[in-house]
């Protein structure tokens, strides 16, 4: 018999998301098995350009594990957006989408995707 189906949701908490605040997600994920971990992926666009990526492990539908309970800090570490490189402006606001999503188990690769969220998060 085949193992279940994986699925799953996010959703953005957070109302008014900003670079360098944390910011927070409501997931749910079921069917996952075995050491398959729920992952979030953050990843932020200025006029189409990529400025911002993260990835975070979450385990299973033990959420919001991935950072307690203060959340994920947007845009906190190094990054073209932080840090005002071209092409990201730092007071500008990006472009976000935020995926749920596993790694498949060997022998299978790739990932599958369970869900996404687009939001704006403002820059300054």
């Amino acid at each position: 018999m085949p193992p279940p189906v994986a699925s799953g949701s996010i959703t953005l908490v957070t109302a008014s998301p900003k670079r360098g605040e944390l910011i927070q997600f409501a997931c749910a994920v079921d069917g996952l098995h075995g050491k398959q971990h729920a992952r979030i992926a953050i990843n932020g666009y200025q006029n189409g350009e990529p400025v911002y990526g993260e990835h975070i492990v979450a385990f299973h539908d033990d959420f919001p594990a991935y950072n307690g309970e203060d959340g994920i800090l947007l845009a906190g570490g190094s990054n073209l957006w932080s840090n005002n490189i071209p092409p990201a402006d730092s007071s500008q606001p990006a472009q976000c989408v935020a995926t749920l999503f596993y790694f498949a188990k060997p022998p299978s690769s790739g990932y599958t995707v369970l869900d996404t969220v687009e939001f704006t998060a403002d820059g300054a």
